[in-house]
């Protein structure tokens, strides 16, 4: 077995990484979701993202297949704020 050299070794040291984890002021949260579009009546897949989305909408991406678009949110200090973000593209995604 090979072992990693000892500057690798300390830097992976659990005191060392807590000190690197403490470092950060204020963490932020970001959040992507991958979905599929559907056909409301077949439930069969819809290639229909670039039509849907147009040149694009914020928050929203398309993707690859034509059928999948990806909701995406800002970096926020709180979970709740991002998920609060991710909703409100949902909703963007389905109004």
């Amino acid at each position: 077995m090979v072992k990693p050299p000892r500057a690798a070794a300390a830097a992976f040291d659990a005191a060392a990484l807590r000190r690197r984890f403490d470092a950060f002021e204020v963490p932020s949260f970001g959040v992507e979701e991958e979905v599929f579009l559907v056909d409301p009546r077949t439930f069969e897949l819809a290639h229909i993202a670039r039509e849907l989305l147009g040149d694009g909408r914020p928050g929203i991406k398309l993707e690859l297949p034509a059928c999948q678009a990806e909701l995406v949110t800002t970096p926020h200090g709180t979970i709740s704020a991002a998920l609060a973000e991710l909703g409100a593209a949902r909703e963007q995604l389905v109004g």
